[in-house]
């Protein structure tokens, strides 16, 4: 009985989940350039108007205040119209596109640079499906 509950509860948990944000540098030189991966992983359905905000301000990387380079996958299928800007050291993603649940959402953001020494980077990060969700 409770090892049947205990996984009841684990399910609901996950299920609940809207999702899994990881953000990794593309290349691991310090104070070098590099792209960015931002990887999604959503468990519910992802409308086309959803962003992703990352906040890099207590972070040592260096964000450019412009439009960024950026390539979008969807369950490793490219996907058009996806943006990225950001202004100071905050970056609005939008994927542009609707996303079915279980999918695995990977942008590749350019021109950052990576910090000056090897610390963990913590980075605030926030994705809202609409106005009235995230």
């Amino acid at each position: 009985m409770t090892k049947a509950l205990f996984l009841l509860c684990l399910l609901i948990s996950v299920y609940s989940q809207t999702g899994s944000l990881q953000i990794t540098p593309n290349t691991p030189t310090l104070f070098a350039p590099s792209t960015y991966l931002v990887s999604y992983y959503t468990f519910q359905n992802l409308p086309s108007n959803a962003t992703f905000l990352l906040d890099f301000r207590n972070t040592y990387i260096v964000v450019p205040n412009s439009t960024l380079n950026i390539t979008t996958t969807v369950k490793d299928v490219p996907v058009n119209g996806a943006s990225a800007t950001c202004s100071g050291s905050i970056c609005t993603l939008r994927l542009n596109s609707a996303a079915s649940a279980f999918s695995n959402i990977k942008f590749t953001i350019g021109n950052l640079r990576n910090p000056f020494f090897q610390n963990q980077q913590p980075i605030t990060t926030r994705v809202t499906f609409n106005s009235t969700y995230q």
